[in-house]
């Protein structure tokens, strides 16, 4: 089964390649974008002088694992955990770009309702770990929130067009201060830590019988929506201290 899923999945690709066999410049633009992604997958480990994909092994072994399952085991539960497991493998070991990661949304989503009896726990470290990640991906991607993007958008408009005057407090002259340069490391490492403890979660209440729990979704949704709100307004904070700045500025 697992052989036959991957064929299915690089038979779609190849399916795909044929429909720009007359295009040559769209098929190189492809090659070069398929070979990039497949060179991102060669990181971290080194064994018999050649580097080892984190994420190839860790595959591999969640392939191995779930062909020794009894067939008794793979239900509901076993499913909801391999899918979390296979995302958060993929997002922990893949260097990707900050919109990429709203695919871990709907598993993060399905994980924390379905697992009720962990449901607080799981949704405390996923708010906490993509917290994490977002402040990493402020820093290090500073150029997706740059104030430039927002022109033509409301709050440029609002603004009434503002220049921005050299000074200005941006997260592109933040993420080069010497004072954040230490940061990345750590909030990937916290991004990571809380990932795994959402996967933990996950296969422990897998392996529980009962997941029957009283859970009050309305007041965790309400503290994860605040929390989430106070990170990503940050961006839009910075933006209006800007024009405070260039309109003042003498």
């Amino acid at each position: 089964m697992i052989i036959l899923k991957l064929s299915g999945v690089f038979g779609f690709t190849a399916l795909c390649n044929l429909s720009m066999i007359n295009n040559v410049k769209a098929l190189s633009y492809k090659t070069v974008f398929s070979l990039g992604m497949m060179d991102k997958l060669k990181n971290n480990l080194v064994s018999m002088n050649h580097t080892v994909s984190v994420f190839m092994v860790l595959f591999g072994l969640l392939c191995i694992y779930c062909y020794l399952q009894d067939n008794r085991r793979v239900n509901n539960d076993f499913i909801v955990f391999i899918s979390v497991l296979s995302v958060v493998n993929v997002f922990i070991n893949f260097p990707s770009f900050p919109y990429w990661y709203v695919y871990l949304a709907p598993y993060l989503a399905v994980a924390s309702m379905y697992f009720k009896r962990h449901s607080a726990n799981i949704i405390l470290f996923e708010t906490l770990g993509l917290s994490a990640l977002t402040f990493l991906n402020y820093i290090v991607h500073n150029w997706c929130y740059d104030i430039k993007n927002t022109v033509n958008m409301l709050m440029y408009r609002l603004a009434g067009n503002p220049a921005f005057k050299e000074g200005a407090v941006t997260l592109r002259t933040l993420s080069v201060s010497k004072g954040i340069k230490k940061f990345p490391t750590t909030l990937a490492s916290i991004y990571v830590i809380f990932m795994i403890a959402v996967v933990y979660l996950c296969y422990q209440s897998s392996n529980e019988k009962l997941h029957s729990h009283e859970f009050n979704i309305r007041t965790y949704a309400l503290i994860r929506l605040l929390l989430n709100s106070i990170v990503c307004f940050i961006p839009v904070i910075l933006f209006i201290n800007a024009i405070k700045f260039s309109y003042f500025i003498i």
